[in-house]
């Protein structure tokens, strides 16, 4: 596993996160839902220190979800449509 200080390690980071940005901005999302996918993205990450992206499975995502959905501080939002 690369130093996550590394130059290339950070080349790594930033490479990933242009492509993910590239791949939200074909969705046609506004500008404040690009920023709002990006920033539930950084916070999935920051939920699972030490574990790389391509070690993840759908049911940590689930689980993390899960455990969202769980927080009494969390509260649905009226989409327009």
């Amino acid at each position: 596993m690369q130093d996550s200080a590394s130059p290339a390690h950070q080349a790594t980071i930033t490479r990933f996160w242009e492509r993910y940005i590239k791949i939200i901005q074909k969705q046609s999302f506004t500008k404040p839902s690009e920023r709002w996918y990006v920033l539930r993205a950084q916070a999935y990450i920051d939920a699972h220190p030490g574990m790389r992206l391509k070690e993840h499975q759908a049911s940590d995502l689930t689980n993390y979800l899960n455990a969202l959905g769980r927080r009494p501080n969390i509260r649905a939002k009226r989409l327009a449509i």
